[in-house]
């Protein structure tokens, strides 16, 4: 009889532990390690859960997260595409951000694959995936927020160490995650290193002028880069009691890339008589560096009081440019061109200090209202020296005073929200809005102040924000979000400075440019259960001044690419995520993104139009003796922007992984990417009505195979506490800075 009871105990605490519900997760947490020490069970936990304004994936439910790391987990996150060259989107778009424990992370948000390979997925708790950001977020763009959280409430004593290595044909990398409890003290440092070195690639540009005086400039280069990177974080907590925690971070970032050009290039008239040609040699070293510290303190006033955030951050971003560009083989029948050796120097940084204070209280466990303010001190520098000399000669470089510019942008923007929400039953609602008050203030200091005057402005934006929706039974959800958003142009985009490294293509920034804003609104339906579910979100997309780069041709014939607030932007999309358990060994993940995109551009007469997607399959299986074979297919469409397009691709990637030791320690990888293709090419294609451009750019034996390996050292559960709120600066777009642009 005993025998009996204790039976009918277990399995009554067993099918309660199945079907407990997903909100009382955290509760069940220890009885389902008790429980499930001596049983299988398939799918217990849920790894997707879907809110209001977010996607959650637990990354701790994953049992891949023992021996993974983080670019591999995101493979499997909703509305989030990782593409076989490694790039992530998310909702079918680069434009996002990315977050650590809700505070903005500048090492993941400008070079974020390299940063999650070298990241062990053991230390992480969970990815949200923010599509509808509050009043209190100040994000740049439309595609939401990437936020990785890495805190938990167990609390252990101990250390936990990983290490990761990784060796491909193409680029090496390691890394090192460490983990300290001792008391009210815990501290977390996360250190990698890698290696890019890209296979030689080859550049194909034609570029076609119209009417009576046609003419074709043909243009093939070949080109190497290398590219090493390093970067450091360490993070902090201490909890004086259950009312008072104090939290710290700080980190490096280094990147440095070399490259190597040669070019041969060609102009003739439309008899095919040749104008002119030259052959340019040109070497750039790209050097940036990243440095960010802060602190957050978080007291609460007990349950019924809520609790208060002050916040302090400090970020430099410093970056030092220099190229040397040597012609030679000048043939120049009409004399049309004078072509000099140059070496440019470019130095260029941003610095900005952030305060901020948040208060947030719930009543009734029905409605929150959070409020808070916020005052950012940013300031932008660039020193733009330029020498040259005649070509064909070895006499000394000379600085050109005059074409040498020396530029300072300062901006101290002021903010304040309230948010409310509210929780009745199934259903909820978030409404906020927040107003923003930026001055900027530019100045210039050198020969050629005449050219470029000092001048001030001010922005004011009254930025709303609403989400709202219900749970129909357990698992599904229905959702509609509206929401509003600002993008502040960076240095890249605004410095003055006319690059002419290439003698037929002028880069120079637009210093007039202003705040653009956006309006984005989604209607979304999810179903996730234990097996497996689904979501799906359309929406729209509208901007009336946004910033983009765009290119004209002038009197000389030399293309001008800049950028100017002429953008109307209109973009309709449908995407949808599934996952589900085929057998008990087998899953399947898919990510879908389907849009139309309509650019005008009423100032420059222009007008583009037309569908894009893209997507990716992910299916793993699992094999015997701690086998798992997984493989991923990424498929990209063209891309449009307001001159023409740029061509898509399509990747495979293969994946076998082993696992060793006790609890899955160690873990050894073998992978290969693009086995089934030896070259990726990419066109670029730019149309206008006084001229054509395509940029072709490809890399040979673009297939790679590579090695990588997986040890944690240790036994502990507790992650560094995190204040509930934190400073978040995502009001400056990323077009035109170099450290996104793909190798």
């Amino acid at each position: 009889m005993m025998i009996r009871n204790i039976r009918v105990k277990f399995f009554f605490c067993l099918s309660t532990l199945i079907w407990i519900p997903i909100g009382n997760m955290a509760q069940a947490k220890r009885d389902s390690v008790q429980h499930l020490q001596e049983v299988t069970v398939t799918g217990v936990r849920p790894l997707i859960k879907a809110d209001l304004d977010k996607f959650t994936y637990n990354v701790s439910y994953d049992s891949d997260s023992k021996s993974q790391n983080m670019l591999e987990i995101l493979r499997k996150v909703p509305m989030v595409n990782v593409e076989g060259t490694d790039q992530i989107k998310v909702n079918g778009s680069t434009d996002f951000k990315v977050y650590v424990n809700g505070k903005p992370n500048t090492m993941m948000s400008n070079k974020p694959a390299e940063i999650l390979k070298n990241m062990p997925a053991s230390s992480v708790k969970k990815i949200e995936v923010i599509t509808n950001p509050g009043a209190k977020y100040d994000a740049e763009g439309v595609a939401g927020i990437l936020n990785i959280i890495t805190e938990n409430s167990v609390r252990l004593e101990g250390y936990s160490l990983s290490i990761n290595g990784g060796l491909t044909t193409i680029a090496e990398s390691a890394g090192i995650s460490a983990i300290l409890k001792a008391g009210k003290l815990t501290i977390s440092a996360n250190d990698g290193i890698s290696y890019a070195r890209p296979p030689k690639g080859y550049q194909d540009t034609e570029r076609s002028t119209l009417g009576s005086n046609a003419t074709t400039i043909l243009s093939n280069a070949t080109f190497r880069t290398k590219a090493p990177a390093h970067f450091f974080d360490l993070q902090g907590s201490y909890e004086f009691d259950k009312y008072n925690l104090l939290s710290v971070t700080a980190g490096i970032e280094n990147y440095t890339a070399k490259s190597w050009t040669e070019t041969h290039t060609i102009s003739t008239d439309k008899t095919n008589a040749q104008l002119y040609s030259y052959a340019n040699s040109h070497y750039t070293r790209n050097s940036i560096n990243g440095y960010y510290a802060g602190a957050d303190f978080q007291h609460t006033f007990g349950t019924k009081g809520g609790y208060l955030v002050l916040s302090y951050r400090y970020s430099t971003v410093p970056s030092k440019t220099d190229a040397t560009s040597i012609y030679s083989g000048i043939s120049d029948v009409n004399n049309s061109h004078t072509l000099t050796d140059m070496q440019t120097t470019a130095e260029l940084g941003t610095r900005e200090s952030t305060w901020q204070i948040d208060y947030t209280i719930t009543l009734r466990k029905q409605h929150t209202i959070s409020f808070g303010s916020k005052y950012i001190h940013r300031v932008s520098e660039a020193d733009n020296q330029e020498f040259a000399r005649p070509s064909g000669g070895d006499d000394s470089f000379s600085l050109d005073i005059y074409k040498s510019i020396a530029y300072k942008q300062a901006t101290d923007i002021a903010a304040a929200y309230s948010e409310y929400s509210l929780r009745v039953k199934t259903f909820s609602l978030k409404a906020g809005v927040r107003y923003e008050y930026a001055s900027q203030k530019v100045t210039y200091s050198g020969a050629n102040t005449l050219a470029y005057p000092d001048f001030n402005v001010d922005f004011s934006h009254l930025v709303p924000s609403i989400s709202m929706g219900t749970r129909l039974g357990n698992t599904q959800m229905i959702s509609f979000a509206y929401a509003m958003r600002i993008s502040r142009p960076n240095i890249w985009n605004l410095n003055p400075y006319e690059d002419k490294t290439t003698p037929t293509v002028i880069k120079v920034g637009n210093p007039n440019l202003e705040t653009a804003t956006s309006h984005g609104i989604s209607l979304s339906y999810s179903d996730f259960r234990r097996k497996g579910g689904y979501s799906l979100k359309t929406g729209m997309n509208l901007s009336n001044n946004g910033i983009i780069q765009y290119s004209i041709l002038n009197p000389d014939d030399i293309m001008v690419t800049t950028y100017g607030n002429i953008l109307n932007h209109r973009n309709v999309f449908l995407n949808l995520f599934l996952r589900y358990m085929l057998t008990k060994t087998t899953t399947l993940s898919l990510n879908a993104n389907a849009a139309y995109t309509d650019f005008k551009s009423p100032q420059a007469l222009l007008h583009n139009y037309g569908f894009t997607g893209n997507g990716s399959a992910y299916v793993q299986q699992r094999l015997p003796w701690r086998l798992s074979l997984s493989a991923t297919y990424a498929y990209s469409s063209r891309s449009l922007n307001i001159q023409g397009h740029t061509d898509g691709s399509s990747v495979f990637r293969l994946m076998l992984m082993r696992s060793f030791l006790k609890d899955d320690r160690l873990t050894v990888t073998l992978y290969g990417n693009n086995i089934f293709t030896r070259e990726l090419r990419i066109d670029n294609i730019a149309e206008m009505p006084d001229f054509t451009n395509r940029y072709t750019s490809f890399r040979r034996d673009f297939r790679n195979f590579g090695i990588s390996a997986s040890l944690r050292l240790g036994k502990l559960k507790e992650r560094v506490k995190r204040t509930s709120k934190s400073i978040q600066n995502d009001d400056i777009i990323q077009d035109g800075n170099p450290r996104t642009d793909n190798l």
